[in-house]
């Protein structure tokens, strides 16, 4: 996920999240790449915990993404409310493609338990950053919703490279043109979040961002079924975007 997230939440002032984008440096490969988030800001730390997972108790990670190979997945503990009109804008943000929710939009919700999260953007990875079985989907996409008091729950789909139309909904967020690094799209684009999910289970898990400052307690529902994407959409994601996944860190 996003740094540009963490500072949505935390600062209602649009130029300091501008100012603050800027100034934050990290990417997938090299000097600044995964192996070294923890080290690039002090704050920044948390990232280290998936350094070496092997040495850290089993029950005390919280690093996102994991494998699913031993977990198993459930009905989703969760309540969507998703199945509305909503207004986006897709945006490159250097780091991904992300489809921000407009100010003056309907808003859809998830609730877990009595905590209600708002959904603020959605956006993608390639390749998927979460793995069955060791194995990656061709994209991942995180549904980014935020509590009141800033907790975040991420809903995830695992999003395979398809010779078909795939899924419709999908398929019409990216019929859209996409921006180049550091442009928006000015098209309102009106999609139902809800028509871009699979029914069925969903593993689900305590875990975190998957950039920095890799804050945990993220509360992630990734669904077991896969979606698929036509593969020229895929490859146009992927002239942008073919390796901006955080490599797994996890234990279960």
């Amino acid at each position: 996920m996003l740094i540009a997230l963490v500072w949505f939440v935390g600062c209602n002032n649009e130029s300091a999240v501008q100012e603050e984008e800027h100034e934050v440096h990290f990417s997938y490969d090299g000097e600044t790449g995964p192996d070294y988030w923890g080290s690039i800001k002090e704050e920044w730390s948390t990232c280290d915990h998936g350094l070496d997972f092997t040495e850290v108790v089993e029950g005390e990670l919280h690093q996102s993404p994991i494998d699913f190979e031993n977990a198993m997945a459930a009905a989703p503990a969760y309540t969507l409310d998703y199945d509305k009109e909503v207004q986006f804008k897709m945006a490159n943000n250097g780091h991904t493609i992300i489809f921000n929710v407009e100010e003056n939009s309907t808003r859809a919700h998830v609730s877990i338990g009595r905590k209600v999260y708002e959904l603020k953007q959605f956006h993608f990875h390639s390749a998927s950053e979460h793995t069955q079985h060791e194995v990656h989907t061709a994209m991942e996409g995180h549904f980014v919703n935020v509590a009141e008091d800033g907790s975040i729950a991420v809903i995830g789909i695992l999003i395979d490279n398809v010779a078909g139309a795939g899924n419709e909904a999908l398929g019409s967020a990216f019929g859209f043109e996409i921006p180049e690094e550091g442009e928006e799209n000015p098209s309102v684009i009106t999609l139902n979040p809800s028509k871009m999910l699979p029914d069925g289970k969903v593993y689900s898990y305590s875990g975190s961002l998957t950039t920095p400052p890799c804050t945990e307690n993220v509360a992630w529902n990734v669904y077991e079924t896969h979606i698929g994407l036509h593969e020229e959409q895929v490859k146009a994601f992927q002239e942008h975007y073919d390796h901006n996944f955080r490599p797994l860190t996890g234990l279960y």
